[in-house]
C-alpha cells in the first residue's frame, strides 16, 4: 500500500466540528494483482472518524490508515486541523479517502448532502498512469467549479 501516491499523506478536517464517533484497530486490506477487495476489517469504511458540524451535518473520512487517527470523540476540532492519515483500511481495493457529508450520525440510514468545495485548486496528477493502470476515464481539469474526478490531485487554493 506504501507505494500509492496518497498513501500515509495527512487527512486534515473538513470544517469545524465535534468529533461524534472514531473507530480504529482495523488493518489495511490486501491489495490483490487484479485489485479486487481483500478486507479482513470488521467494518466496510475501515478506521475512520465522523465530524458533527451541526445538528443535521455530518462529514465522514473513512479508510483510514491503521493507528493513524489523532483525535477522540468529544474533541473540539478546527478546519484543516489534522485528524489521520489515508490508509486503506475496509473494504477498499487501494488507498483512498472515502469523504462524504450526511445529513445525520447514521451512515447506513442517512441521506448523503450535497459538497462545496472553497477555494481548491483541481489537477491532473502527473504520472498518474504509473499509479492506476486501469485506463479509467479522465475528468477535465476545467471544469468549473472544479469537480473532482479520477486521476486528479486536489489542493487549497491562496
Amino acid at each position: 500500500a506504501g507505494s500509492f501516491y496518497c498513501y500515509g499523506r495527512d487527512i486534515l478536517a473538513p470544517a469545524d466540528g465535534t468529533v461524534a464517533e472514531i473507530c480504529t484497530g482495523n488493518p489495511d486490506s490486501r491489495i490483490t494483482k487484479n485489485r479486487t477487495a481483500s478486507c479482513n476489517a470488521r467494518d466496510i469504511r475501515g478506521n475512520y472518524v465522523l465530524i458533527c458540524h451541526s445538528a443535521d451535518e455530518y462529514s465522514l473520512l473513512a479508510h483510514l490508515k491503521p493507528d493513524s487517527i489523532q483525535v477522540s470523540v468529544g474533541q473540539s476540532i478546527k478546519k484543516g486541523e489534522k485528524i489521520a492519515e489515508c490508509g486503506n483500511s475496509g473494504n477498499t481495493s487501494e488507498p483512498h479517502l472515502h469523504f462524504q457529508v450526511q445529513l445525520g450520525k447514521s451512515f447506513y440510514s442517512s441521506p448523503g448532502l450535497p459538497i462545496e468545495f472553497e477555494n481548491i485548486i483541481v489537477k491532473k496528477t502527473p504520472n498518474y498512469e504509473k499509479f492506476d493502470d486501469r485506463c479509467l476515464e479522465e475528468y477535465s481539469e476545467n471544469y468549473y467549479p472544479p469537480y473532482i474526478g479520477v486521476g486528479q490531485m486536489v489542493r487549497q487554493g491562496n
